[in-house]
């Protein structure tokens, strides 16, 4: 109570009105205060101890402001206290999450009598990156199964969706470690928001096999005209410009994200805007096409592929003897 920072400190609470013309004197005090507690070995304190910052009355502090402060920390019948724990790292960053994780585990020891529990931002944060990162591995499983059935009974093949799931996530594993290297090691941000896996994988995949979709679907229906090679070379040059017109379109809307501040919907925005043209120009364009020519008609393996009629000119008009 003798620091002279915080007899300012004090002095502009109990005038409020000073705040506006003495704003020097009071971010002076907090530093020197701030300095002051840096050098602290024990930084924990009981309520009481900040009893200096409480308005005096006639026989010392205030009895009623003195239990309003300890209630902001005890609970009535004294069974709960509470802590406030300030963070050096932002509640968002993996640091500051991080630091929370440890928090809890070293709070696990003292929960045999009670309970303990940590909330605030940092808290919030942790459980929904937690949440989603459980999440991932569960939406991954339910999204490519899904893909896989829907696939199965569109192309009447087991091989074409294997492959086809395959490359999918190859584009999205390639996508996220590039994204990963361009801001990690070129624009010195350490790890990507924990969030933007989780949003890219369904952005990526959902628009991915959209394509493939299209994609085969003129590809079986080539095939059965020209043949497994020719087939493919036909449906690629009929569909191309649709899908890369789509593409390049769908990459710029997505990163239009990037011209924000909030770092993560950067993040997503050059992910989904990359990975969509990755998607374009190389799985579907080169990738695909190159497997479906590579297993020729055992792409379409069992169903097979319905020969097309022949031309009215090719028949034998000739009557039947």
């Amino acid at each position: 109570a003798d620091d002279p920072n915080l007899l300012v400190i004090r002095d502009l609470l109990d005038h409020p009105l000073q705040l506006a013309t003495r704003q020097d004197d009071l971010n002076t005090a907090l530093a020197g205060l701030m300095a002051r507690f840096e050098t602290v070995e024990n930084p924990y304190l009981m309520p009481t101890a900040l009893a200096g910052m409480l308005p005096e009355s006639d026989n010392g502090f205030s009895p009623a402001a003195l239990d309003q402060l300890n209630r902001t920390y005890l609970a009535e019948q004294d069974t709960a206290f509470k802590l406030d724990v300030v963070l050096v790292d932002s509640a968002s960053s993996f640091e500051g999450m991080d630091t929370l994780t440890d928090i809890r585990h070293t709070l696990k020891p003292y929960q045999d009598r009670g309970e303990a529990v940590v909330s605030g931002g940092a808290a919030i944060n942790t459980d929904i990156r937690d949440t989603m990162s459980r999440d991932l591995l569960r939406a991954i499983g339910f999204v490519l199964i899904g893909i896989f059935i829907v696939l199965l009974l569109m192309l009447r093949s087991v091989v074409a969706p294997l492959y086809l799931i395959g490359t999918v996530v190859l584009s999205f594993t390639f996508t996220l470690g590039v994204t990963n290297l361009v801001f990690e090691a070129l624009l010195d941000i350490q790890g990507l928001t924990w969030y933007v896996p989780f949003f890219a994988f369904v952005f990526l995949v959902a628009l991915g096999i959209d394509y493939s979709i299209f994609l085969f679907g003129r590809i079986k229906e080539e095939v059965g005209h020209h043949g497994p090679r020719e087939g493919v070379h036909v449906a690629v040059a009929t569909t191309g410009a649709i899908i890369t017109s789509a593409g390049v379109i769908l990459s710029g809307t997505f990163a239009a994200m990037m011209t924000g501040e909030v770092a993560g919907l950067i993040e997503l925005g050059f992910a989904v805007g990359f990975g969509v043209l990755i998607d374009t120009f190389v799985v579907r364009t080169v990738l695909d096409p190159a497997l479906a020519t590579l297993f020729g008609r055992g792409t379409w393996w069992p169903g097979g592929v319905p020969k097309a009629p022949r031309p009215r000119s090719e028949i034998d008009p000739s009557p039947a003897r």
